[in-house]
């Protein structure tokens, strides 16, 4: 018998912390909870970000789920650069790449997120910063 991750046959969905309530609250509940990077982020529910890709691809939860976190990414990107912001980015984006890595998930969602992210922001050393932690965290 093989041990891994916890998956199930058939269609799991995602964690309920991803799906549940508006689009606009999961973002805004993701970006409170951001605040605690480079540490840990976990949603209310101790949901890490990388878990809300856990669910299989047809379980009808992955569109809106990428949708959320393109969502999230873009208004990091796209608001003010200071280092605190670049720190959340880079968690975001090394979160994304764990979720997609740990899961069964395609390339698109880690792709589109991946070019919301200027070179000049993959540079500073707090996106990196970020970007390690989500990698290892997220």
């Amino acid at each position: 018998m093989t041990v891994g991750c916890s998956r199930h046959s058939g269609t799991d969905p995602a964690p309920s912390a991803c799906t549940d309530g508006t689009a606009g609250s999961r973002v805004a509940a993701i970006r409170a909870a951001l605040r605690r990077a480079p540490a840990p982020v976990r949603l209310a529910d101790g949901t890490r970000i990388s878990d809300c890709l856990a669910g299989d691809a047809d379980s009808g939860d992955l569109q809106n789920v990428g949708l959320m976190l393109l969502t999230l990414t873009q208004r990091l990107a796209g608001g003010k650069q200071d280092d605190r912001s670049l720190l959340e980015l880079g968690y975001v984006v090394g979160a994304v790449h764990r979720g997609v890595t740990r899961s069964q998930v395609d390339g698109e969602l880690e792709r589109r997120i991946d070019q919301e992210i200027t070179d000049a922001e993959a540079r500073s050393p707090a996106f990196r910063r970020g970007e390690r932690a989500g990698r290892a965290n997220g």
